[in-house]
């Protein structure tokens, strides 16, 4: 039993060290050590979405575990989890601050919308609550920032739905950002391969009944038929509103 004892607290020990960073130099193997990436040693440059992940895994084992190894236990995950080291130094600073709290609000943001239109299936002639969502988002933000991760999800071709239920929403709104922010979103959108986001983007279009459109709309060779009507009926409306 004092043996076992003695083992766990040895074990306890070094996990409470910054020298547990490097699980295989402990254990004796190397094949599987986490490695800086370039010829010159230098840290490869890290992006802020893997950098937060990382901080993510950190303060997910700092919560879990007792105060005197949850800071061993973190670096051990990460460099268990990452074998390819990312510098997040830069994150410590009070610059990068704000750029890690936006990230999460994005994250947040994201988990909200999915939630809503899971929980309540986007239809037309019904309100939804993702538009209150996203309408509390822009103003939050100030706009800016909102309307650039808007953009980012109605483009997001590995969710389509999801993409084409937030042009949708967008579309119900009083012509959100500037003329050009929605001539590059519609443009952007129609030159997909998903057919929804296509079709999403023709409907915000018909939506905000802005005239300016109606180029980008008629310079748009759709594949689908019975879009392709669509898309020339809308055309015809927004020209005639001169």
């Amino acid at each position: 039993m004092q043996i076992e004892a003695h083992s766990r607290a040895r074990s306890t020990a070094s996990l409470s060290t910054p020298d547990t960073f490097n699980l295989a130099e402990q254990s004796g193997m190397t094949h599987g050590a986490p490695r800086w990436v370039g010829e010159t040693n230098e840290p490869l440059a890290a992006s802020s979405e893997a950098a937060a992940l990382q901080i993510s895994m950190q303060t997910l084992a700092c919560e879990l575990l007792a105060p005197s190894t949850a800071v061993g236990i973190g670096t051990a995950l990460r460099a268990r989890l990452f074998p390819v080291l990312l510098d997040t130094a830069w994150l410590r600073s009070p610059v990068a601050q704000p750029v890690v709290a936006e990230d999460r609000k994005r994250e947040r943001l994201v988990i909200v919308l999915h939630a809503a239109f899971e929980t309540d299936p986007l239809e037309n002639g019904f309100d939804h609550p993702a538009e209150s969502i996203i309408a509390d988002a822009l103003e939050e933000t100030g706009g800016p920032q909102a309307l650039e991760w808007m953009g980012a999800f109605c483009l997001d071709t590995s969710d389509p739905s999801f993409a084409a239920s937030v042009l949708r929403c967008l579309g119900r709104m009083e012509r959100p950002g500037t003329s050009v922010w929605r001539a590059s979103l519609i443009g952007d959108a129609l030159g997909l391969d998903e057919v929804q986001i296509r079709d999403a983007a023709a409907q915000a279009t018909e939506s905000w009944a802005d005239g300016d459109l109606a180029e980008v709309l008629a310079t748009h060779e759709e594949p689908e038929p019975w879009l392709r009507r669509y898309i020339s009926d809308i055309v015809s409306d927004l020209r005639a509103l001169g």
